[in-house]
């Protein structure tokens, strides 16, 4: 007789390290079935595991960010659990329905199998005499292939919570649209799916939009799960502990980040320039880490490609205006990309006038030395305005040898600025800002008065109490091209995407 849900709660085994949160009391989502018994969480996104009146043992997931919101896991509660002793993570479960076999497969190999699931694992196996699921994939298409998901109790509710905001809207792309929306006119979708390597990453350019302003052009990058789920595995804690990360630590993340991409298109159309004027970017991650949601913008866009969950994907929509008054002929068409410097800090220090900070470049593994010529504490004198302005910082002076060009290396402080504080008193709002914050030329800027106060030199943060100069701590911030441009010809896909909708 299969072991009950009741009979498994006489007992239970903490699951938490296979992604679920036993028991609770919290509040159900809109589309929790209703009457649902709800006795776990995933602790993201809201997902959730729960029995619906009516079906028995059956167990569902249920996905507020999800496209079908509910769907069932097993047939009953001892097969939840034999299939989380085959996969090691209910996310590998969360996922199945939108993979093949070897997407599946490949995603259960890469959960590790570390202490808190060896612990789960061994207590199913010894408490419950529960074995692994023979055929976790099949048997979860069998469950979901043959379910009447109609049949589901929804609450009254459901219907108005099902706008057209969760569901793809209309494909359409005017010029200069992000993927959250744009007004105009749309343009002339050309599907030209162009894929080309750019020092051994892939890039695919599914389309582009030719409209009466300019081209539109989107950018996928695919980049391999496992590398982005070792970088959520790494900083995601900092998250969930509910920690600030200083400015150091955030360079480093932004370092890390596999889906980060920064560089700088320019289309050449019959031989004239065409610097892009707009772009944005958002992240399709499905089915990792542990069931964390992409923007439902990033899944609009990959089902419209379709783009294959078989890897993270980074992706990029840029606007090129034309560079003629009217919209040209198309005669031939250049993509060039250019790398933006890549920023990775060498060495985080506090110092003294007259020491001396040795520093090894990140990228040619060359061997610099900081000397500190001049280091102190300075109080900036601002006229007065409508906003408390943290006016202490400390500036230091310093020789670097051998010597970089201009833009290649920078000092900045490693903790951010304190914040302006409105004063308790009548009138209008003054707009300060601060700009920079690392090396000369650095200004500081009062709206309406203009005054600017330039530094040759590295400035501190900005605080409202001095702070010791042999306190502050500094990172060096080096600056690299670590790819050649390319130039990609997109002249011949383009005329044949052109000539092929037309003969259509």
């Amino acid at each position: 007789m299969a072991i009950t849900y009741q009979e498994f709660m006489r007992e239970p085994v903490d699951l938490q390290a296979m992604g679920i949160e036993l028991g609770g009391e919290r509040e159900p989502y809109f589309c929790t079935p209703r009457g649902a018994e709800i006795f776990g969480w995933a602790g993201v996104d809201g997902i959730h595991y729960c029995f619906v009146p009516g079906f028995g043992e059956t167990v569902f997931a249920v996905n507020p960010m999800g496209a079908d919101y509910v769907r069932p896991l097993a047939k009953n509660f001892e097969d939840f659990l034999r299939l989380l002793l085959a996969c090691g993570d209910v996310a590998a479960l969360d996922q199945a329905a939108g993979w093949s076999r070897e997407e599946f497969d490949t995603f259960v190999a890469g959960i590790p199998l570390d202490e808190g699931r060896e612990a789960a694992k061994t207590a199913l196996e010894e408490r419950f005499l529960l074995a692994p699921m023979e055929e976790p994939f099949v048997y979860l298409q069998g469950v979901q292939g043959s379910f009447d998901l109609s049949q589901i109790p929804f609450s009254e509710e459901m219907t108005e919570v099902q706008a057209p905001e969760w569901k793809a809207p209309e494909w359409r792309v005017p010029f200069g649209s992000s993927f959250w929306g744009g007004e105009g006119r749309r343009g002339q979708e050309v599907p030209i799916a162009r894929e080309f390597v750019w020092e051994g990453q892939r890039w695919l350019i599914p389309a582009l939009y030719l409209c009466g302003k300019g081209i539109v052009m989107d950018f996928c990058i695919p980049v391999e799960r496992e590398r982005v789920r070792e970088f959520y595995d790494k900083w995601s804690p900092l998250e969930e502990r509910g920690e600030e990360p200083d400015r150091a630590t955030l360079r480093q993340i932004e370092e890390e980040n596999p889906l980060a991409f920064c560089f700088a298109p320019k289309l050449v159309v019959n031989g004239r320039e065409m610097p892009f004027r707009s772009g944005c970017a958002v992240c399709w991650t499905p089915a990792f880490p542990q069931g964390r949601a992409s923007e439902l913008e990033a899944q609009w866009v990959a089902e419209h490609y379709g783009l294959t969950a078989a890897y993270a994907w980074s992706i990029h929509r840029f606007s090129f205006p034309w560079a003629t008054k009217r919209r040209p002929v198309l005669k031939s068409l250049l993509l060039h990309l250019e790398q933006e410097p890549v920023e990775r800090i060498s060495g985080r220090f506090r110092a003294a006038a007259g020491e001396a900070v040795k520093l090894r470049h990140p990228f040619s593994g060359a061997e610099h030395l900081l000397t500190v010529l001049d280091y102190r504490a300075e109080e900036i004198s601002l006229p007065e305005r409508d906003f408390e302005f943290p006016c202490w910082c400390n500036v230091l002076c310093y020789m670097l040898e051998p010597a970089l060009p201009q833009g290649h290396f920078r000092l900045q402080d490693c903790v951010q600025n304190d914040q302006p504080v409105p004063k308790m008193t009548e009138g209008s709002a003054a707009a300060i800002g601060i700009i920079g914050g690392a090396d000369g030329p650095t200004a500081i800027f009062v709206a309406a008065e203009a005054e600017e106060i330039p530094a040759l030199t590295a400035y501190s943060a900005l605080h409202f109490e001095p702070v010791a100069p042999e306190k502050v701590e500094w990172q060096a911030v080096f600056l690299e091209k670590t790819k050649e441009d390319i130039v990609v010809e997109l002249t011949e896909e383009v005329a044949g995407a052109m000539e092929k909708g037309e003969s259509q």
